[in-house]
């Protein structure tokens, strides 16, 4: 008996799979574009999911995001990226999927199908299912389709979900270039039997890293066949087909003998084309033509993805401009009340509110950096935070200290929102502090190593148990600090943005 076997495969975005998940469960409350869906025999379907969808896709590429996110950390700590160069760099599973608004093929689907509607009658004769033929509407008109009758509708829809089941199972346990993840069986269409395998491409590059680019999947799959591989991928496509058919025209011969006693004497053949009428010089230019059409469309298609990367980078842009006009604004409205704090720090008899207080970030590896009042730092933002306590890290890069200054240079923009919300309720105690002379300003400090910010009124009394916080504090009065830096600031920086 001659029988045909096919496997279409498409590539497919997490969107677009999740879509095509949808149509397969042949909801009959949805409309469905396939007019050959008969709702009676749907309850001869069956679903399977084989493989955790994420964990899949961790152990295939996990691995490669982990060695990507530590190469950034790595070229973070070496001074090549910025702070928020390093934070747009740093990915996961499901950002490097998207990549970036336009989301990677990682995924192929399967339309696997054996025979046809005229061999579907001939086995189910020669296996003795019974079955009745009704007359069904079709998108060609009326046709007859067979019915089966009474309890050898559960063996026959079993018999081809063992078919396709131990078909995809064989992929998952050989080392492929596939993952199959779900099968769904139909029994329920115009045709013959089939299936829709989800699954998650598993390819190799040259240098032997992951790979979701289909035709490395095929690549690595004919390697684990023991095929040749060959450097057209047309070539290798036709080879992985030949190779996945005539398994699945043979798992369909030893099931019948398993199930049914019966050998059906399978031999698989190819179709051939509807071209019929073209010599070979004839089909040869009309794949030319065709080959040149795609190659248009794909140029089409890229120019369209760029254009539309423009007009989001434009947009960006645009956001960002807007938001740093508005940061520029408000540092010029508040400069008269910066002015007026620093006065107050250079008095001696002043009244300082708690607002007003400087700020000082210490990690004992380098000397206290002044950042402004309380209210300005309560009002700064994470990047602008960033760069003030990381000037000065260059000079530290070839030290014993240099990674232990970046790591508290990172972990004090981590906790930047809880030194800010203590020092808001540090401002919003009710009981007002009326101090004179040299005792009315206090220096606030928050330290990375401890994670906490300290208020003391003399800088020495600020407890430590290391010998190099020990080198930075000697000597040091925050209030002559404050007032030197206050200067600096009225005599060099008036009117100008802090960025």
């Amino acid at each position: 008996m001659k029988v045909t076997a096919t496997v279409d495969l498409k590539k497919q975005t997490m969107s677009s799979l999740s879509a095509m998940r949808k149509h397969n469960e042949h909801d009959p409350n949805i409309k469905h574009r396939n007019m050959q869906i008969y709702f009676e025999d749907t309850e001869l379907n069956k679903h399977y999911d084989l493989l955790d969808l994420n964990d899949t896709l961790e152990k295939v590429y996990g691995g490669l995001i982990e060695e990507r996110n530590a190469r950034t950390e790595e070229q973070f700590k070496n001074g090549k990226y910025s702070f928020n160069q390093y934070q747009e760099r740093k990915t996961n599973l499901k950002k490097w999927l998207d990549n970036n608004g336009k989301p990677k093929t990682a995924f192929t689907t399967w339309v696997v199908t054996f025979g046809n509607a005229e061999s579907n009658l001939e086995i189910l004769d020669n296996l003795g299912v019974k079955y009745e033929l009704r007359k069904v509407k079709s998108e060609h008109g009326f046709i007859e389709r067979p019915f089966i009758l009474g309890d050898d509708r559960q063996k026959w829809a079993k018999f081809w979900q063992t078919i396709y089941l131990s078909y995809a199972r064989g992929f998952n346990r050989g080392d492929f270039g596939f993952k199959i993840t779900a099968v769904d069986v139909h029994l329920d269409e115009g045709g013959a039997p089939h299936a829709h395998f989800e699954s998650v491409n598993c390819g190799k590059t040259a240098k032997g890293k992951a790979s979701y680019n289909l035709n490395s999947a095929i690549k690595k799959s004919l390697i684990g066949f023991n095929s040749k591989v060959s450097s057209d991928t047309r070539v290798n496509l036709q080879t992985f087909r030949d190779v996945v058919d005539i398994t699945l025209v043979q798992r369909v011969s030893k099931q019948a003998i398993i199930d049914y006693g019966v050998n059906l004497n399978l031999v698989m053949y190819r179709k051939k084309s509807k071209h019929k009428g073209l010599d070979m010089e004839e089909y040869k230019q009309r794949q030319a033509s065709l080959e040149e059409i795609r190659r248009n469309q794909e140029i089409i298609d890229s120019q369209k993805a760029e254009l539309k990367e423009i007009k989001e980078q434009t947009s960006r842009l645009k956001a960002e401009n807007e938001r740093l006009s508005a940061e520029n604004q408000n540092m010029i409205n508040n400069t008269k009340h910066i002015e007026n704090t620093l006065r107050s720090v250079l008095s001696d008899e002043n009244i300082l509110p708690k607002e007003d207080e400087p700020v000082y970030y210490f990690d004992g590896l380098k000397p206290p950096v002044f950042l402004g009042s309380v209210r300005e730092f309560i009002e700064m933002s994470k990047e602008k935070f960033y760069k003030y306590i990381s000037r000065g890290n260059e000079q530290y890069n070839n030290t014993n200290r240099g990674n232990e200054i970046k790591e508290f240079t990172l972990a004090g923009v981590e906790h930047l929102e809880k030194w800010k919300k203590e020092l808001r309720g540090y401002c919003e105690n009710l009981h007002d502090k009326v101090l004179s002379g040299v005792g009315s300003v206090k220096a606030l400090f928050i330290n990375p190593s401890e994670f906490d910010f300290r208020v003391e009124r003399i800088f020495s009394d600020y407890v430590t148990h290391d010998s190099r916080k020990l080198e930075n504090l000697r000597n040091f009065d925050p209030v002559q600090e404050g007032k030197n830096v206050a200067t600096h600031y009225i005599q060099q920086e008036r009117g100008k943005q802090i960025r």
